[in-house]
């Protein structure tokens, strides 16, 4: 007997948005019959919305600032007003 249930490489296809129009309307149809695999879905999608969301080390320009640059973010951050 075949597992009645979406495979968890479909349902990883389906949380990433990979799947073709066709394709995608067989998951949902499935999905929202099957507490198993809307289970599967909501917690694939957690996990792999919160891993989109963190900012990557590499992303962040980097940025050289002067001396001067350094010391008016040091008062503005410690709550001086400027000279």
């Amino acid at each position: 007997m075949a597992d009645p249930h979406l495979s968890d490489e479909t349902l990883a296809a389906l949380v990433e948005q990979r799947l073709d129009q066709s394709a995608l309307a067989k998951v949902h149809a499935h999905v929202d019959v099957c507490p198993s695999c809307h289970e599967l879905v909501v917690s694939m999608a957690g996990s792999y919305f919160a891993e989109q969301a963190k900012p990557r080390k590499d992303s962040l320009p980097h940025v050289q600032l002067t001396d001067r640059e350094n010391e008016v973010l040091l008062r503005v951050a410690k709550g001086f007003t400027l000279p």
